[in-house]
């Protein structure tokens, strides 16, 4: 099949790609999914392949001595002032 006689349910839209990461480096998050105490907030230290259409991240706060694995959909960015409170 090409893409001309491809239906169109198995067409990819390029605009509804989920595996992009969409946060950086260094980039200060919170985990919303209830896994963390609330309030403790993270540092993006590493991007990390997706699982299936979910990219991942490895994240540390700066209490803890260990880093998590978390996936995008469990991550918020945080501004840089509530950064500085947690």
């Amino acid at each position: 099949m090409n893409n001309a006689t491809t239906p169109q349910r198995f067409k990819r839209s390029p605009t509804t790609d989920t595996t992009e990461h969409r946060f950086e480096l260094g980039q200060v998050v919170r985990l919303n999914n209830g896994l963390a105490p609330s309030g403790n907030v993270y540092r993006i230290t590493a991007k990390l392949p997706p699982v299936g259409q979910s990219p991942q991240y490895r994240i540390q706060n700066e209490v803890e001595k260990f880093e998590r694995v978390a996936t995008q959909a469990s991550l918020e960015a945080v501004g840089e002032a509530a950064a500085a409170l947690g």
